[in-house]
């Protein structure tokens, strides 16, 4: 599925100003600790983890239970989003189909989570050392009858992202064997993330490795943010469809 003209001109609108962010930014951009990539970005190979107030992680889990499912569709791109999926499109959507259930994220969904935002918002700020934009926001479960390797679940870095995306994974049913987790690897280390439910993660999903376990014993309940250090802080959260990634205009 290629891009139109039209939205191709706004990737490339969209494209510049992140690289005009980042010659500006440099020097707050900059982790001094790992080694340089492109316009003076840095490869983070490092994570964080923490956790949400179990009372606003219910509160999610409750309405997200109130969300339909829907299958994974390539051409659920909302306007002015980015396409996802496009190599080897149609055989990738039939293996997340089969194995992943999407939540249909709507205004009270959104709600809460911006609610989840604000309140993590310094812990973010903290870790890229800049404010963030919120560029899109999806959520799916997993059950424990998922095929190994499928998707998200075979070890990847993210690719069609800008260097200095970031992820932050919500692990609503928490981060263990039994609800399923992720491992994240550094250098040729594996680190499994765990944690009550709740537990976040945040890192760069286009420089770290990854790999998502499946649950043993119960679904897992994944709530994905991706966002992109930004001038201002951006709270908002957008959802740009299954197939969405992000918003093509700055």
């Amino acid at each position: 599925m290629a891009e139109s003209t039209a939205e191709e001109k706004r990737r490339l609108s969209f494209e510049s100003h992140i690289e005009e962010y980042i010659d500006k930014n440099q020097d707050i951009l900059d982790d001094n600790t790992n080694p340089p990539n492109r316009k003076g970005m840095r490869r983070y190979g490092r994570y964080k983890i923490n956790s949400i107030p179990t009372k606003l992680n219910s509160k999610l889990k409750q309405s997200l239970n109130l969300c339909s499912r829907t299958k994974y569709d390539l051409t659920d791109v909302r306007d002015g989003f980015a396409l996802g999926v496009v190599k080897d499109a149609h055989d990738i959507e039939a293996s997340l189909s089969r194995n992943f259930s999407f939540f249909d994220l709507q205004d009270p969904q959104l709600s809460i989570i911006k609610e989840i935002i604000e309140h993590i918002k310094l812990d973010i700020i903290d870790f890229l050392k800049v404010n963030f934009k919120i560029m899109n926001v999806r959520a799916y479960e997993t059950s424990p009858s998922c095929e190994a390797g499928a998707g998200p679940n075979s070890p990847h870095s993210d690719g069609g992202f800008f260097d200095g995306t970031h992820k932050i994974l919500l692990y609503v049913n928490g981060a263990d064997d039994n609800h399923g987790t992720t491992v994240v690897f550094i250098e040729k280390t594996g680190n499994v993330i765990s944690g009550p439910p709740g537990t976040y993660l945040l890192f760069n999903p286009k420089t770290t490795r990854h790999q998502g376990i499946i649950p043993k014993k119960h679904k897992k309940i994944l709530v994905e943010i991706t966002l992109y250090p930004w001038e201002d802080l951006i709270i908002e959260p957008i959802c740009g469809g299954v197939n969405g990634i992000f918003p093509l205009e700055a």
